[in-house]
């Protein structure tokens, strides 16, 4: 009886703590515009609305920005405006996670806009590319412009003298149950086919740990867990350790949508900070009430961060694991 009466109180402080957070995020220096901060690692997690776009610098300059938002001019122009005020005009890696138009929508506008060194692309079937107008012209404009490009998988690595960039996700089309081969060999792929090849980019940088999961499914993040033992050589090979328990913070997956970050998943992970991009009073009702409370009952002293409250939600490192964490609003 004293359980179930403990577990039931800990089911209504979870929810009301969601409630609470969902009409605040916590938003430190209100006010005050976020910057990008030279000479240490800084990822930006910049408002697009419903959409996402990421922006990391890492002490050496090399910058690296995932998605870029809906298809929309004065977005573009905000995601521009935010990296060139950082007085960085290339972008180093350019990673879109899939072919969903709130994440690629601006891609032609921001490569146009910078110099751009690799592009980090899904493996998807040319035939499917008239399916994502937003993604056929970025594919296009890349091949016209000959940049480099990298189709993204789980054994993708970048390093640098302080930091490491894992892509855990998703499985190579070559081997059986990728995501990959699932939307390559669908006539029509459906959006969850879309979602499920998100790209899983975990960055160690000073002692910061941040993953990055784009739209991904519960499914695959079930499958993502279980081929960690098996990326593991890979890892080693590279003298790189993955950490994922107590993650300091999580991007949440599908701007908080019921669909993703399934129980096994937080429980693994147990985020210190949860961040969900979304736009306010969105059509789809994100991020779903039963995502923040299985975020509050792996961690109920998470911090929960939402774009359409606080604006951009800016985190740099200040050496030895220790990170502040600045809001546009």
């Amino acid at each position: 009886m004293f359980y179930k009466r403990k577990v039931s109180l800990i089911l209504v402080a979870a929810f009301l703590a969601a409630i609470f957070m969902c009409g605040c995020s916590q938003p430190t220096d209100e006010g005050e515009e976020v910057k990008v901060e030279e000479n240490t690692f800084s990822i930006h997690f910049i408002d697009v609305g419903q959409g996402d776009c990421i922006f990391a610098r890492f002490s050496d300059g090399k910058t690296m920005l995932v998605d870029c938002g809906p298809n929309d001019e004065n977005i573009a122009n905000k995601i521009i405006k935010f990296i060139k005020g950082a007085n960085v005009d290339t972008i180093d890696y350019f990673v879109l996670t899939h072919p969903d138009g709130d994440h690629v929508g601006n891609a032609v506008k921001i490569m146009s806009s910078f110099n751009i060194g690799t592009a980090y692309l899904p493996d998807i079937y040319e035939g499917h590319f008239n399916l994502y107008s937003h993604y056929k012209a970025a594919e296009f404009y890349i091949r016209n412009n000959n940049i480099s490009v990298n189709r993204s998988d789980c054994y993708d690595i970048i390093q640098g003298s302080d930091y490491n960039v894992v892509f855990l996700a998703p499985q190579p089309k070559a081997i059986n149950g990728s995501a990959y081969r699932d939307f390559n060999s669908a006539q029509t792929p459906t959006d969850t086919q879309a979602n499920a090849l998100s790209s899983v980019i975990y960055i160690e940088a000073q002692g910061v740990r941040c993953l990055l999961t784009g739209d991904l499914t519960s499914t695959q993040e079930i499958k993502m867990l279980n081929s960690l033992q098996m990326l593991k050589f890979h890892h080693d090979y590279y003298n790189i350790s993955v950490d994922l328990n107590n993650i300091d913070f999580l991007k949440v997956a599908h701007h908080g949508a019921d669909s993703s970050s399934c129980d096994e998943f937080l429980m693994q992970i147990r985020p210190i900070n949860a961040i969900i991009s979304v736009g306010g009073n969105n059509f789809y009702g994100h991020p779903s009430m039963q995502v923040l409370n299985r975020l509050y009952l792996v961690n109920p002293l998470i911090n929960v961060y939402r774009t359409d409250v606080s604006g951009t939600i800016s985190v740099t490192a200040l050496g030895e694991g220790k990170y502040k964490v600045k809001t546009a609003a």
